[in-house]
């Protein structure tokens, strides 16, 4: 129940199911990009082509993903602060919050452990480094990156 399944492409589309299956309402034919998040396993981006008039099955391995905070100092009065790390496939994982009031901003990931780049972008200001994820939930953030 606490995973939570998106399209990130600019459809609407709901998915409805109970324990690791779900199904979405219809799509129309062409590539779409899910989005799986939640509870402890990794985040996960996953491309599928979608036939017409073909029922469309999408398998994905659950795996462990390791809380990986990030801060980002800079970003109050901004509208919004797009956070992404660099997954091992080039894609990358984007997070987009509304920048906490205070000195920094924390946005959590959660990955396998490895070495990922990473940015932040707020207006026309961007922060870049890398986060290490070790096997270990962290609470401290892993990476500190301050707009310029």
């Amino acid at each position: 129940p606490e995973l939570e399944l998106l399209l990130t492409t600019s459809f609407e589309a709901s998915f409805a199911g109970e324990g690791f299956e779900r199904r979405s309402t219809p799509l129309r034919p062409g590539t779409h990009r899910l989005y799986l998040r939640g509870g402890e396993y990794e985040e996960a981006l996953l491309d599928c082509e979608v036939q017409p008039g073909q029922e469309t099955v999408v398998e994905l391995a659950l795996r462990r993903g390791w809380r990986a905070p990030v801060a980002v100092r800079g970003a109050g009065e901004v509208e919004r602060l797009v956070v992404a790390v660099r997954l091992p496939g080039g894609e990358w994982l984007e997070h987009e919050v509304r920048p906490d009031s205070g000195p920094e901003t924390r946005v959590e990931f959660r990955l396998a452990p490895g070495e990922y780049p990473c940015e932040a972008r707020a207006a026309r200001r961007t922060a870049a480094g890398t986060l290490v994820v070790a096997p270990v939930d962290r609470e401290e953030p892993g990476l500190v990156m301050t707009l310029d």
